[in-house]
């Protein structure tokens, strides 16, 4: 059962959707990497870009204090006035700046050092305004030379601080930019490996497909090229996925009933050459058979002792066994046409049962007939061909249990049909024989022709039934004989006993 289940659950389908499946999921995977990678790549890029630009504008805050401390030593030493609206328009661009990079570098960690920055710049800043612009314009010499050196010191720390800022700024660009090389360069090792397991996972889980669906369909091609050189006995092996193996288990039976289709126009062909000849033979026997049984009856009217009494008995049986056979010939190669027309079966089996014990001498077999207790059991049927059917089975009863057996009729709906069960108590039917039981000339009777099974299994073709031996309850044989049945009836039985 597990094995089965396993087999159902590969199929085609399955093989091909989890197949591509898995390639289609692992080439989404990489190209969701990819992408990552390359984002982490842009956002490192975007960084880094941004770290020169907070660089270049310390570089550019570096140059515009130099500018005022340039005009701060112009309007120190010239003693010119006029230089202080451009020492104005300068430190207003100094604060813009200032803030500017206040803002740059607060992510950074390093508002600190702007801050000190920003700190020597306001001190230079105010110690002009106070003590410069104030009252040192027109101071001596000596006290400008103060101020200048004091302007200078504030220049040359302010200088350095910014060294120091655009020093860790570039610290930081070089951590970016190995970083960014880093991530660049495995990205590109981690996508060529990625596409390149893609491609072979890919080409693996194709040749395996093709390989476990290829073969089983060359195989079936083989066995259709065989199929058509008239080799009909061919079965193949069912491989490969479900639908696969389904389609091989259909061809072995489409080969198998090729192979009993042939059988059976062959036993056609068989059966019509033999009722031509039965025929022809038929008319030639009748006449002399006729004569013969005449000259029988009138050698028992005259004075003969008991033996010629006796052989003349044997040789009147012989011919009726003649007659018989060919009659039977000619049922089986030419069968009648049948006028189906609604039947009850329960009233058809009585008939059958009663006349059959009426006509058997005392003692005889015990006959039992179970049937459905209300309704019907209606058929669409021939009422000859299905009375000569029953007729034939209950006899070969009667004679397998001899006169103290018993026989027993079961009629009972199956599967919106009927079953017909006709078993008795005799010795039973060997298996050797049970394979060969319904074909012409088979027989377990000493002077049984071996047809009457034939053409009863003939019958019940023409009906849309069948006829099979099962095993009974009982020791002898126990025939089953389904009839498609045209309404359903209850399932309550009664008895009736012969």
């Amino acid at each position: 059962m597990e094995g089965s289940v396993i087999v159902r659950f590969y199929s085609v389908r399955l093989a091909l959707g989890v197949g591509f499946g898995l390639v289609i999921l692992l080439f989404l995977w990489t190209t969701t990497f990819m992408i990552g990678a390359f984002k982490e790549i842009r956002l490192l890029e975007i960084h880094k870009n941004h770290l020169d630009q907070i660089q270049q504008q310390g570089h550019l805050l570096l140059a515009t204090i130099q500018k005022q401390y340039i005009y701060q030593t112009h309007i120190l030493f010239l003693e010119d006035s006029n230089y202080i609206p451009y020492y104005k328009m300068v430190w207003n661009a100094l604060e813009e700046q200032l803030d500017r990079l206040k803002r740059e570098c607060t992510a950074l960690n390093t508002l600190q050092s702007v801050d000190g920055i920003e700190k020597t710049i306001l001190e230079m800043h105010h110690y002009f305004e106070e003590k410069v612009i104030a009252s040192a314009i027109q101071a001596h010499f000596s006290i400008r030379h103060h101020h200048y050196v004091q302007l200078e010191k504030g220049m040359n720390r302010v200088r350095i601080q910014i060294f120091n800022l655009n020093a860790i700024l570039e610290s930081h660009i070089h951590i970016a930019t190995d970083q960014y090389h880093y991530v660049l360069k495995n990205t590109q090792s981690a996508t060529i490996v990625m596409f390149s397991l893609a491609l072979v996972f890919a080409i693996g889980i194709s040749f395996a497909i093709i390989w476990r669906i290829g073969e089983p369909i060359r195989q079936l091609h083989q066995a259709f090229a065989v199929l058509g050189e008239g080799q009909w006995d061919i079965q193949i092996e069912p491989k490969g996925p479900y639908e696969l193996q389904k389609l091989a288990g259909s061809f072995n039976k489409m080969a198998e009933t090729l192979v009993c289709m042939k059988e059976k126009i062959r036993l056609q062909e068989r059966m019509s050459v033999m009722g031509e000849l039965a025929s022809g033979v038929a008319h030639e026997l009748n006449n002399p058979l006729g004569v013969i049984t005449g000259y029988i009856q009138l050698l028992k009217k005259t004075s003969l002792e008991a033996q010629g009494i006796q052989d003349l008995n044997i040789i009147e049986q012989e011919v009726i066994l003649c007659r018989s056979l060919v009659q039977g010939l000619l049922d089986l190669a030419r069968p009648q046409s049948v006028q189906k027309q609604p039947l009850d079966l329960i009233l058809l089996l009585q008939e059958v049962v009663e006349r059959l014990q009426h006509s058997r001498p005392e003692p005889k077999a015990t006959l039992v007939f179970t049937f459905p207790k209300t309704g019907s059991a209606t058929v669409l049927g021939d009422e000859f061909s299905l009375r000569r059917l029953f007729n034939n089975l209950l006899l070969n009863a009667y004679d397998a249990t001899g006169d103290s057996g018993d026989i027993e009729i079961l009629l009972q709906p199956h599967q919106n049909q009927w079953m017909i069960l006709i078993e008795d108590s005799g010795a039973g039917i060997s298996p050797t024989i049970k394979e060969h039981l319904f074909k012409p000339f088979k027989t377990t009777k000493e002077k049984g022709t071996g047809l009457g099974l034939a053409i009863s299994q003939s019958i019940i073709k023409e009906h849309g039934g069948s006829i099979e031996i099962i095993q009974g309850k009982r020791s002898g044989a126990c025939f089953q004989i389904i009839i498609p049945s045209l309404k359903n009836n209850p399932d309550s039985f009664s008895e009736e006993t012969a």
